[in-house]
């Protein structure tokens, strides 16, 4: 194989299909399309692939490693007199188009089929409540999960917490993330976290 160009410092070019989601499944198997355009940062994609690594990335990734990125990569763009959304991080490098990523940008990378928090990033599962019962009215199955507020299950992550902690954190720094696969975690910082149980 030839050699991957590579980015400054501790950058990385990674590999992204598609940033922005057009088109959105449901469990029955019907494909629905979506407009990206409009809140691009509740559609923006998460999941790619290490293309190649700056010579200074601390990360404990390599070279096509399935990574979990930071929306806030999407958010990265203009929109041309055209009213064309032109992204700022994106380059084509070695006959490809890759996304020129900071090292901050990466969540979380897959090790053996599980999803392992990398850098300042913990991996949490929501804790859900008990649920909404009525004999009167009925309650869609959306609704009916609650999950508690400020409390999540810690999963993975540099942080000095046992394995299935509940750990405590203010809700408005609660961000949620579905990745391909279907697994779904709350991916913070590690700095919102301020205990655990």
């Amino acid at each position: 194989m030839s050699k991957r160009s590579m980015p400054p410092g501790s950058q990385l070019f990674v590999e992204v299909p598609e940033i922005l989601q057009s088109t959105v499944t449901t469990e029955n198997g019907v494909t629905l399309f979506i407009d990206p355009s409009f809140e691009p940062e509740q559609h923006a994609q998460v999941n790619g692939k290490v293309y190649s690594l700056g010579g200074r990335c601390k990360l404990n990734v390599k070279e096509d490693d399935e990574i979990a990125i930071s929306y806030h990569m999407a958010a990265d763009y203009f929109v041309d007199d055209n009213g064309d959304r032109k992204f700022n991080r994106v380059f084509n490098i070695d006959g490809k188009l890759l996304w020129l990523c900071d090292e901050g940008f990466i969540m979380a990378h897959k090790v053996d089929g599980e999803w392992k928090a990398v850098g300042d990033w913990v991996l949490l599962k929501a804790i859900p409540e008990n649920e909404i019962k009525s004999s009167l009215i009925i309650i869609p199955d959306t609704i009916t999960t609650k999950y508690k507020q400020g409390k999540c299950t810690f999963l993975s992550g540099d942080l000095d917490v046992p394995v299935n902690s509940t750990v405590l954190f203010q809700e408005m720094y609660r961000s949620v993330y579905k990745f391909k696969d279907g697994t779904e975690f709350v991916i913070l910082k590690k700095d919102r976290i301020y205990g655990y149980e």
